[in-house]
């Protein structure tokens, strides 16, 4: 007489199991989505320095939020064809490495221009000319991880050697992060995945509606 294994999962746990994770999912989903919203409205109403953190520290935290929205859409997106495609092939367009800088002075001690870059993390560095902005293409949503975060690129710069009075090659590390404007078409696509493969995103009752 053969034993049986009552440590066997029967059908309806296995469905039961997989509504549950479904249903933490499209919480998780719906905990992200808020946030999301929150913080798009944070960056583009300026509240940041209110919040005690400057405009790029908001701008990573848009695009952290973009992570595990995807990181929570993956196993959807892999499972529909048109996800694969989102996900590995949708042209996003580019994102750009925009050095932020003023002109400190002219035609100073014969050297030309003198160019303060003001760097993400608050240093400054002098150079002796205009650093150019760098494109980045983006391809599929797994651009968002796949693209340093933050933006990364160096630039060789004459660097104003200001003990010398002279300037210096030298190459120059610039960071920057997706614009407010690049995160919110990745944000977009994935609502439009969703609606497109029938999951409807309806808030529960006592939460507000999701506008992103």
């Amino acid at each position: 007489m053969s034993e049986t294994n009552d440590d066997t999962p029967t059908k309806e746990q296995i469905a039961d199991s997989e509504d549950i994770v479904q249903s933490r999912r499209l919480n998780s989903i719906f905990d992200i989505r808020d946030n999301l919203r929150e913080s798009r409205k944070i960056i583009l109403m300026e509240k940041y320095n209110n919040k005690g953190f400057s405009k790029f520290q908001a701008l990573s935290g848009y695009r952290t939020l973009a992570n595990n929205y995807l990181m929570e859409l993956q196993p959807l997106l892999e499972k529909f064809e048109p996800g694969g495609k989102l996900l590995k092939e949708r042209d996003f367009g580019s994102a750009y490495i925009v050095p932020k800088y003023r002109v400190a002075s002219s035609n100073t001690h014969g050297v030309g221009e003198k160019i303060e870059i003001l760097h993400s993390t608050g240093e400054k560095t002098m150079v002796s000319q205009k650093p150019e902005p760098q494109e980045i293409e983006l391809t599929g949503l797994k651009s968002i991880w796949g693209v340093q975060d933050p933006l990364q690129t160096k630039l060789k710069l004459n660097k104003f050697d200001t003990q010398r009075q002279t300037t210096i090659p030298q190459p120059v590390t610039i960071k920057d992060q997706f614009s407010v404007q690049t995160t919110d078409r990745f944000v977009r696509s994935m609502n439009m995945f969703l609606s497109q493969i029938g999951f409807e995103l309806e808030p529960e009752e006592d939460k507000p509606p999701h506008q992103i």
